[in-house]
C-alpha cells in the first residue's frame, strides 16, 4: 500500500477538523456546553492538529469508550509527579 497523496492527506485532515467542529456544535446545540465556551474552544483548538486530537479524545471519552493516548493512565494524569521539579 502506497503513501497517501498530498491531496488525500489534506482531505483526511479536513475531515477530522470538520468532525471535531461538528462534535463541538452538537455539544452546544444539546446544551452540554454553553455556546460561548464551545465557540471559544473552537477558536483555540480547531486550528492545530494537537487541538483536533484533544477534541477527538474528549469525544471518545463522551462516547463511553475508554480514552486512549493523550496522557490517559500515564504520567500526565499524575499532577503531583508531573509538577515536581
Amino acid at each position: 500500500m502506497g503513501t497517501a497523496s498530498s491531496e488525500q492527506q489534506k482531505a483526511a485532515a479536513k475531515a477530522r477538523v470538520d468532525q471535531a467542529e461538528g462534535f463541538l456544535q452538537l455539544a452546544i446545540k444539546n446544551g452540554r456546553v454553553p455556546k460561548e465556551v464551545g465557540e471559544n474552544a473552537a477558536l483555540m483548538l480547531l486550528d492545530t492538529a494537537a487541538g483536533v486530537q484533544f477534541l477527538e479524545w474528549v469525544q471518545s471519552s463522551q462516547n463511553g469508550a475508554a480514552p486512549s493516548g493523550i496522557g490517559y493512565g500515564g504520567v500526565g494524569n499524575d499532577r503531583k509527579r508531573s509538577n515536581k521539579k
